[in-house]
């Protein structure tokens, strides 16, 4: 007589364990550690949801994963940048997650922050290989074209930060930042010019030059979007 799989086992506000039930006790430990204090401690979390899939089987997985995007350990909000963002791609053997996991990770990611935007730049100076899973989570949220320009424009933000800020504007083609881009590069032109005139340079409007090149580049690639 076979064992039928409990398909879903609980849910909480709508948000259910669905397909991962025969290993609820370990899932919901893990679940139970993420908000643990020690970042080993949630390293060793996210081993044990991956291993059961856990990410692409339950919202209520992906909600917590999700929450976890400003964690302070940046080696751990990389490896869920990369979770999350893969939970919206093809598996291995072509099939995608869940309607119902999708669309709950896509509206938590359209309802991002600007501060949450920062967090997972930062993942992108710290970790260059995860651009490709940054641009996937960024391009669920509409206003990231808004964020994106205002970190650019932001002159108290690593120079490095700022530099991926644009670079995810023109990857993804947020043509509605074309205007302040256009603006933005008018005044670090001016503040270069009034500069040449000057001995020195102060270290923030040095680096900012180094953001002219790029931003030219992602006004023409927004041009002929």
């Amino acid at each position: 007589m076979s064992t039928q799989t409990q398909s879903k086992l609980i849910d909480i506000e709508g948000i259910s364990f669905t397909g991962v039930g025969e290993y609820f006790p370990a899932v919901w430990k893990a679940v139970e550690n993420m908000a643990a204090q020690q970042g080993k401690t949630r390293h060793e979390a996210l081993d044990e949801l991956l291993k059961v899939n856990a990410p692409r089987l339950s919202p209520l997985v992906v909600y917590i994963l999700a929450s976890r995007l400003k964690d302070p350990d940046l080696s751990l909000r990389a490896r869920i940048v990369e979770t999350l963002a893969n939970v919206l791609r093809l598996d291995e053997n072509g099939n995608l997650a869940p309607d119902q996991v999708r669309n709950y990770l896509a509206a938590y990611l359209s309802q991002l922050e600007q501060n949450v935007v920062v967090a997972i730049l930062k993942v992108g100076v710290s970790e260059r290989e995860t651009k490709s899973h940054i641009a996937k989570l960024l391009n669920f949220c509409p206003n990231a074209g808004k964020y994106l320009c205002k970190i650019l424009a932001d002159r108290s933000c690593n120079i490095e930060i700022r530099q991926l800020a644009v670079y995810f504007i023109g990857l993804i083609g947020f043509v509605e930042a074309l205007p302040a881009l256009e603006r933005l590069y008018n005044r670090i032109e001016s503040r270069q010019d009034a500069q040449k005139i000057m001995p020195f340079a102060p270290p923030t409007i040095a680096g900012e030059a180094l953001l002219l090149a790029e931003i030219k580049t992602t006004i023409s690639l927004l041009r002929i979007s």
